[in-house]
């Protein structure tokens, strides 16, 4: 059988920010810096992609493939060293 879902609903207005959250622990960090400008892009991304009438599931599919190993990376590092792993700005 095949189950079709709603495609979950990001607010547009939103401006939740990897980069702005995890400035002061990353910015001497160019590989951390990187990371988080990547989770921030792919996510404008998927918002972009929810948020236009019309959603084209290949995209928005290849942008989510793309930032869910982003997130990992992010949630990995927090949890191996946590003391590091402070947020400037609520995600």
């Amino acid at each position: 059988a095949v189950h079709r879902f709603a495609i979950p609903f990001i607010n547009p207005k939103d401006q939740i920010s990897f980069e702005t959250s995890f400035n002061t622990c990353s910015k001497s960090h160019s590989n951390t810096i990187a990371a988080m400008q990547q989770a921030d892009n792919r996510r404008r991304e998927i918002k972009a992609a929810m948020a236009s009438g019309k959603v084209i599931h290949t995209s928005l599919s290849t942008s989510l493939k793309e930032y869910i190993p982003v997130v990992n990376q992010i949630l990995l590092s927090c949890k191996f060293q946590p003391e590091v792993a402070r947020l400037d700005k609520h995600l």
